[in-house]
């Protein structure tokens, strides 16, 4: 499974299978990469431990879209989400699908359906992300990527082929939904990015 890593504890010298919830995690996990796991308690997993964080040495960064799910589900129910009221925990309801999407949220309260959904934001550049990144060589945002503070995080990431391709068709998909819901009556659409590192000062889609 390409879901998978091969993981060095601290202290041992014999590789362990990692479940990585975020693949790469956008470039983020190599070879070499400091990562905190969490055991897991399951014993029918084919993996005993999850990759959850990555030590970057200047900030650590989520890795772990699960983990945003938790945090904006809390933020809902504290009303933190600016634009949003606080719901109650049996106003929401997650993973639901509609029609041809599936959205991480849908709350409902005095009358009005609220859908949410959630873009975990693990990348960050020291300078604007390029059109066009090369495939087979660093860019300067993946030099900067790890360098100083107030930074850039941006989303989505990827190659494209072209300039004008989109980055994450699944995203776009997401987005033109909401886009076409939110002129529904009594509907409100949110996209909400939770930004994974601590290095950061501003967002930039």
């Amino acid at each position: 499974s390409p879901y998978m890593a091969d993981i060095i504890l601290h202290g041992e010298t014999e590789a362990q299978l990692c479940h990585s919830p975020a693949l790469g995690c956008s470039g983020l996990i190599v070879t070499g990469s400091s990562v905190l796991v969490t055991p897991k308690n399951s014993a029918s997993a084919k993996s005993k431990f999850s990759l959850d964080l990555i030590n970057l040495g200047s900030t650590v960064v989520g890795a772990n879209p699960n983990f945003c799910n938790k945090m904006v589900r809390i933020a809902l129910e504290r009303g933190w989400v600016d634009s949003l009221p606080a719901f109650q925990a049996k106003e929401i309801k997650g993973e639901v699908t509609v029609d041809e999407s599936r959205f991480d949220f849908k709350c409902e309260k005095d009358g009005t359906v609220y859908y949410i959904e959630v873009k975990g934001v693990p990348n960050a550049s020291s300078c604007d992300p390029p059109l066009k990144p090369s495939p087979k060589k660093k860019t300067t945002t993946e030099v900067h990527a790890s360098q100083g503070n107030s930074k850039i995080a941006y989303f989505p990431d990827g190659y494209r082929k072209a300039a004008n391709d989109p980055i994450s068709p699944r995203a776009l998909k997401h987005v033109n939904h909401l886009r076409r819901l939110c002129t529904e009556e009594n509907t409100v659409c949110a996209l909400v990015f939770v930004v994974q590192r601590s290095d950061c000062h501003i967002f930039q889609p």
